[in-house]
């Protein structure tokens, strides 16, 4: 049986993918399949603690699946698999040996961002199975035959050998949970799972899930009594009707520039707190910016206060019910 559930909330989708994992119970054998190894982690974590015990919960993200599948052929052919970073350097090669050859890209083939650029977009051309011509072609076929010289498998490379290979991991049940599935290799190895399968994402990532296992999506009904609510469901959602007006729980501004951001930030934690609200109910969500952390610490607020520690937020990224996000 497969199935996929939508949801605004990721504190809904969280709920629903640990129900299904205690119904496995202790000892049965699961797939977690997590956007992060970290995401996955704790989903499983969280639902061991209320079963008290757990075993056979195997955490994965979609590449380390994928490179579990393939390690038997790329055993056999004496394969090494190639991470992000030695693409880029597999790509600063190839731009070192073409120069002059580079056509349109001569003009910035000394610019250090070449050769990371010129990775994301090999990848994105292998992994959607696009063979382009002119001077893109002609880097992408130089990459392709250092791939081959050095034996190594990037990660299109994983994919293709895992979508050929069998392995006893495709049996098992599957949790996926908020899998951003970016192109047509990742589709078809999903496709490939022959066991129960429960996938939860937000509707905005439902389209590709929802192909690759040949299932509509059932969203989750969703009460819209709060402008937080109300935000999480109609955000990204175009030609939606308007919207009561914002409440007390969700407040919109605009500062010109990260700290005359951070200045606000610090004003809004000093209001709640004079409201009483504790600091530990408080929370500030920055995209990963060197630059936001230190001006969090040096806008006045303070001591004891929330953490100024930025991590990266996704999207679906809400506060919990009862508390307070700025």
């Amino acid at each position: 049986m497969r199935e996929l559930v939508t949801s605004a909330a990721a504190s809904s989708r969280l709920e629903l993918a640990g129900e299904w994992l205690r119904k496995r119970g202790p000892a049965g054998r699961a797939l977690v399949v997590g956007a992060t190894q970290e995401a996955a982690a704790e989903v499983v974590r969280t639902a061991a603690t209320a079963a008290g015990a757990a075993f056979g919960w195997q955490r994965f993200t979609l590449g380390r699946l994928a490179a579990a599948v393939a390690a038997q052929a790329m055993s056999a052919r004496g394969l090494s698999p190639l991470s992000p970073l030695g693409v880029e350097a597999v790509c600063a090669r190839v731009v070192h040996q073409l120069r002059g050859r580079l056509g349109k890209l001569d003009a910035v083939a000394a610019q250090p961002g070449l050769p990371r650029a010129l990775s994301r977009t090999i990848q994105e051309l292998r992994l959607s199975g696009a063979r382009p011509v002119g001077d893109l072609g002609r880097v992408l076929d130089a990459y392709e035959a250092e791939l081959r010289q050095a034996a190594l498998a990037d990660r299109a490379g994983v994919f293709r050998l895992a979508l050929e290979a069998d392995s006893p991991l495709l049996d098992l049940p599957a949790l996926l949970l908020d899998l951003p599935l970016r192109a047509t290799l990742e589709e078809r190895f999903v496709a490939r799972l022959r066991g129960p399968v429960l996938a939860v994402a937000p509707s905005a990532d439902a389209v590709r899930i929802a192909r690759a296992l040949g299932t509509a999506a059932r969203p989750l009904a969703e009460p819209a009594t709060t402008s937080l609510a109300r935000v999480q469901q109609r955000l990204f959602v175009e030609g939606t009707d308007a919207m009561p007006p914002l409440g007390d729980d969700v407040l919109l501004l605009s500062a010109p520039g990260e700290s005359r951001e951070c200045v606000e930030i610090a004003r809004l934690v000093r209001s709640e707190a004079e409201r009483g609200i504790p600091f530990d109910r408080m929370a500030v969500l920055a995209p990963a910016s060197p630059s936001i952390s230190p001006r969090v610490r040096s806008s006045r607020i303070p001591p004891g206060g929330p953490s100024s520690r930025c991590w990266p937020a996704p999207p679906t990224a809400f506060p919990r019910a009862g508390s307070r996000s700025t």
